[in-house]
């Protein structure tokens, strides 16, 4: 817990600390184990006294969470479940009562107060604002609520009835796009067929006339293959050239 204060943006170690918090209180059967840990980690106190530094200010003087102020919250609150329990399902514990019961008054202002506060702002709707009970509606729920829920759905169902209208159209005008274009092609197929057999007749009808062509002359031999562009280097007496390198 000191290190947490101490480091108060570390986030790893944060995790870490919530995850070994979580794996003692809800896992652990050890109750001696388990009170040894609530007791000599002081963590209700360090708790405590984190939350009386919730807000950290920033060189330019604008006010923001502290960085701790998660783990302090999400702590808290596992250590209030296992205080209260769950009715008959799950009884409260008897060592974190115990432990909490020590601590004293200033455990119980501060879950009344600080901790009480983060959740109500945490359990905030984003994008908008919270609406306060008038008493009218015992279970603080918008009475309107269903029929804002079924006008949405009926808008949602009306854009797929649009989006299914418009696709089916789509398919009626390339359907009928389709049959448009087999006509056409009969069409132009017919008189590509008559232009044809008139250019037929044009070609019948003209004066086939005698072309000469010219001949080609011969290709040199000497130019056609690598052999004329091949460096040719002399004889070289090798035994002789071996001879000279030994001697």
């Amino acid at each position: 817990m000191e290190l947490v204060k101490q480091y108060p943006w570390n986030n790893f170690m944060q995790l870490k600390v919530i995850s070994i918090c979580d794996e003692i209180l809800d896992n652990c059967e050890d109750e001696a184990f388990k009170k040894a840990f609530l007791t000599s980690s002081g963590i209700a106190k360090a708790l405590v006294v984190m939350a009386q530094e919730a807000s950290f200010k920033m060189n330019t003087g604008r006010m923001i969470r502290n960085g701790y102020m998660a783990l302090v919250v999400k702590v808290s609150n596992k250590l209030v479940k296992k205080f209260k329990g769950n009715g008959t399902n799950v009884p409260e514990d008897a060592t974190v009562v115990e432990y909490l019961d020590n601590v004293g008054e200033e455990w119980r202002a501060f879950v009344d107060d600080e901790l009480a506060n983060s959740n109500t702002n945490n359990n905030k709707t984003l994008g908008g604002s919270t609406k306060v009970d008038d008493g009218e509606n015992s279970g603080g729920d918008d009475p309107n609520y269903d029929d804002q829920m079924e006008k949405i759905m009926q808008r949602f169902t009306n854009f797929n009835q649009i989006l299914s209208q418009g696709s089916n159209d789509n398919e009626e005008n390339d359907d009928s796009d389709e049959n448009d274009d087999t006509t056409e092609g009969t069409v132009e197929d017919a008189q590509e067929s008559s232009e044809a057999d008139a250019a037929i007749g044009e070609v019948d009808s003209m004066k086939i006339e005698k072309v000469d062509l010219k001949e080609v002359a011969p290709l040199d031999k000497e130019y056609i293959d690598h052999a004329y562009w091949e460096v040719k280097t002399p004889e070289v007496d090798i035994d002789s050239l071996l001879a000279e390198l030994d001697a």
